[in-house]
């Protein structure tokens, strides 16, 4: 058999079928975004000076994409330069919350500091997130083919004792089949990252993580979105401003920071 260039000995790709999509933008209410925003001049009112701060970004279980609300959990950490997220915090602040109520991402502050990107410290603190929202936040994304080299096929009353030695995968069948193709989903997560500071100026990204059902091949990715502020009906009220400013005197408190953080030397990293 002649082939006409090597092209032609190419094997061709496994076949992917899409059934679903991860957001591509990061969408969030205008509620929430007046909350968001609230934080920093409510933090720099009471405690007369800028603090990086965290939260979470929460969303409903029936559509996690859209950022409805933002939550404050107790800070372990706030200094004008660093501030630090761990799971346990993230567990408890889940538990806290109503059932039909998730955590879909975070936010923090680097409040008065003039550096407008997400430092090494975020990216570490996105995978955290991004750890804990993923068995919330999992759903089918496609459908890929696997491909296996010497798949053997055998039915149940037509096997023999030399089975277990022959093939690098085989499927047992109740009858004769004499070809097959497999497939396996593909599930996909995501977790959204925010990043504000004083005057208003916001950045924000979207962590995303595939893994396939069958042969466990994962992918880590993480890339700048744009943020879409979308009408709720929802209005941040005085009221809602008066009860932000409860919250962030109780859980956002610079005098509490760790200790041991205090003796090191602060990170702008």
């Amino acid at each position: 058999m002649k082939f006409r260039s090597l092209s032609a000995l190419k094997r061709t790709e496994p076949v992917e079928t899409l059934i679903g999509k991860l957001p591509q933008n990061v969408m969030i209410t205008k509620y929430a975004w007046q909350r968001a925003l609230a934080v920093n001049e409510l933090v720099r009112r009471i405690h007369g000076d800028s603090f990086e701060w965290y939260g979470f970004t929460l969303g409903g279980v029936d559509y996690p994409e859209c950022i409805t609300d933002i939550g404050l959990p107790v800070n372990d950490q706030n200094v004008h330069q660093y501030t630090g997220i761990g799971p346990e915090n993230i567990s408890r602040f889940q538990d806290s919350m109503p059932v039909d109520m998730l955590i879909n991402g975070w936010i923090h502050s680097h409040g008065k500091i003039s550096f407008r990107s997400f430092s090494s410290t975020d990216q570490a603190n996105h995978l955290t997130v991004l750890d804990f929202v993923g068995t919330f936040l999992k759903k089918p994304i496609a459908r890929k083919e696997v491909r296996v080299d010497d798949l053997l096929l055998v039915s149940e009353e037509n096997q023999d004792d030399g089975t277990p030695g022959r093939g690098s995968v085989w499927i047992e069948t109740d009858r004769p089949i004499s070809t097959a193709r497999i497939f396996e989903r593909v599930f996909g997560t995501f977790c959204y990252a925010l990043l504000v500071g004083d005057g208003g100026w916001h950045t924000q990204e979207i962590y995303y993580r595939t893994r396939a059902i069958l042969t466990g091949a994962s992918s880590l990715d993480g890339r700048q979105a744009d943020l879409l502020v979308v009408e709720s009906g929802r209005e941040f009220t005085k009221r809602d401003e008066d009860l932000l400013a409860a919250e962030i005197s109780e859980r956002i408190n610079p005098e509490r920071k760790n200790i041991r953080v205090v003796k090191e030397t602060v990170r702008n990293d």
